[in-house]
Order: C-alpha cells, then sequence, then structure tokens
C-alpha cells in the first residue's frame, strides 16, 4: 500500500522560500496599512492592532498566523453576538482585499524565486532521494500554495501524486485559499470565512491515505490549531483501534528546533492526545532538523537510521547510504 508524505510550510522555508505569513505582512503587498474605517472594531483594525502590538524596532513582525487572526476575529463576534451585517459587509470587503492581495504576492514576489532557492537544503535532499528509493511512498499531501509536484519532479526527481489541500498559486481552477475550517461555531454573517465555502475547495481523502499507509512522513508539519484538525480524527482513532501485540504505524515528523519540537507536542496535548497514549499505539519520531550535523550526534543517528530505513536495498546498501549522508552533513 502507498505509504502517506505530507508537507507543510516548514518545506518551503527549508527550500529558502519567503513564505511565511509574517514575509507577506512585511511585504509591499500587504494591504492593510491605515485605519480608514470609522468602526473601532473591525477587521482591519484587528490586523492592525495585532501588528502594532508585536512589531520589533524595525517595524516589521517576527511572526503572525493570518488564519488564526481570521478565526479569533470571528470567534469574538460570535462571542459578542455581533451579528450586525453592516459591520460584516465592511469585514468581507477586507476580506476580500486581503485574499487578492496574498495571491498577487505569492505569484510576484514568490514564484520567480522558486527556479532560484530549491536547491539549498542538502539534508532535504537526502531525504527524499531516500524517499524515492524507497518505492513505497506515491501519495502526498501538501498544505502549501507553490507548485510542491512540479518541485518534488524537477529538483529531487520524485514523482508524486500531490493533493493540495488549500489551492495553489497560478492555477485558476485551484486558488490559494486563505480561511478557517468548518469545526467552529460562528455567527452567520461571517461564514464567508469558511475554506469549505469557496467554489474551488478541494475535497479530500487525507485521512484514508493516512489510515491505511504503513509509514507516514509529516514535513515541515506545524500540528497547530488550524492544521490539527485535519489529523485530529486520524491519530484518535489509530490509538483507539491499536491491537496491543499488533504492528504499530510509523510516523515521522521532521521539525526544525527543540521550540517547533515543543510546540508540536503541546498541540497533540491541546486536543487531548498524551504522548503516552499516542506511543502505545504509533512508532512515533520526531526529527529536529536544525540538528543534523556531528555536533548533535543523536539526532545524527536517528536520521542515519530512518534514510537507511528507508533504502535498505538500494544499490550502496545500508553502510554506503550511511557514508553518503556523512559526507553530506560534512559538505
Amino acid at each position: 500500500m502507498a505509504n502517506v508524505i505530507v508537507f507543510g510550510n516548514g518545506f518551503d522555508i527549508a527550500l529558502g522560500l519567503r513564505t511565511k505569513y509574517a514575509d507577506f505582512v512585511n511585504s509591499k503587498r500587504w494591504p492593510f496599512i491605515s485605519r480608514n474605517f470609522k468602526q473601532e472594531v473591525c477587521l482591519q483594525h484587528y490586523f492592525l492592532d495585532y501588528i502594532q502590538d508585536n512589531s520589533d524596532e524595525l517595524d516589521r513582525v517576527r511572526w503572525i498566523d493570518i488564519e488564526g487572526l481570521l478565526l479569533s476575529y470571528a470567534l469574538e463576534r460570535t462571542k459578542k453576538n455581533d451579528f450586525d451585517t453592516s459591520l460584516s459587509d465592511i469585514d468581507k470587503e477586507a476580506y476580500n482585499v486581503l485574499c487578492s492581495s496574498f495571491n498577487e504576492y505569492l505569484k510576484n514576489d514568490v514564484e520567480p524565486c522558486i527556479s532560484k532557492e530549491c536547491k539549498r537544503n542538502r539534508y532535504l535532499n537526502d531525504l527524499l532521494t531516500a524517499v524515492r528509493e524507497s518505492g513505497t511512498y506515491s501519495v502526498g499531501y501538501t498544505f502549501n500554495y507553490t507548485p510542491t509536484q512540479d518541485i518534488l519532479e524537477k529538483y529531487f526527481n520524485l514523482k508524486l501524486n500531490i493533493t493540495h489541500l488549500h489551492g495553489i498559486l497560478s492555477d485558476t481552477s485551484n486558488p490559494p485559499i486563505l480561511g478557517i475550517s468548518d469545526n467552529y461555531v460562528i455567527a452567520p454573517c461571517y461564514k464567508f470565512l469558511r475554506k469549505s465555502w469557496f467554489d474551488s475547495y478541494n475535497f479530500h481523502d487525507m485521512n484514508d491515505a493516512l489510515y491505511i499507509a504503513d509509514e507516514c512522513i509529516f514535513y515541515g508539519v506545524s500540528f497547530g490549531k488550524a492544521d490539527f484538525i485535519y489529523f485530529e480524527n486520524f491519530f484518535k482513532d489509530a490509538i483507539r483501534k491499536h491491537e496491543p501485540g499488533t504492528k504499530k504505524k510509523m510516523i515521522n515528523i521532521f521539525t526544525y528546533d527543540e521550540t517547533s519540537r515543543i510546540q508540536i507536542l503541546e498541540g497533540f496535548e491541546s486536543v487531548g492526545i498524551s504522548m503516552s497514549q499516542l506511543n502505545s499505539a504509533i512508532e512515533l519520531r520526531i526529527h529536529k532538523t536544525s540538528e543534523f550535523d556531528a555536533q548533535h550526534p543523536n539526532s545524527f543517528d536517528k536520521c542515519i537510521q530512518f534514510l537507511s530505513h528507508l533504502s535498505p536495498n538500494s544499490e550502496n546498501g545500508i553502510v554506503g547510504i550511511e557514508n553518503i549522508i556523512r559526507k553530506g552533513f560534512n559538505r
């Protein structure tokens, strides 16, 4: 059966692409720059308040979750029973401007850089080479707006059938989508923020693919509130249905550093999944890509073990794979 690899924004970041929401906010294409509405409370002011409170000495935002702020704003309006359609009409207009500006940023500021940046991360190249050699991975899903399938084929010679969960730049039939999920109760006049309400929303079978796969790789997925909704049922069902003594599903999560590892654990705990529950049913490994060098031997050895597992029958054999990786880390 086909094993599954899921790409988050950490994949694009590893390639050197400026696809963080903060990159967009700090660019010349960010649309909310003035308080030109009389209402003290509106979507545009909500973003301006966040940026004002979270900017550094250079007036740049280090981190921002645009979709998380959209959700928080909608929940605040709902909690206050604020069903004023005149306000929601203003907010809908601002939201449409936000989406349009974001698409322009992807098209003009990100897409032209893809060909220049996609060979920068050598460890990622080693990982995807091992995935290709394993011959067991043929299905992929991505939260990214960049053309993941084209990038994998052109720069890593890896062919996967990729499903874009939130759209893809330069595809008018499946454009990038900013919004919130269906898992929250919000005021009817703010349901225009739901991703699933877009005509182009791509309904998918990712959970089915994860269920039947023996192994799964998550690369650069934050497991934050916005994205965890896609996986919560899968992990809870895997725990509930696992029979003691039977083979565990193997899941490898690739994240950047210790901070992001802790955030992933917190994401699991936020939906009521403890690490003891998870490890009782799943063979879970979290790899910190920032530590794949000789200064962090534990992470280095885990990396070799996993890549050798992926390519045990390669013409070089396991020892050959290890030597290749060691040369790569010393480049």
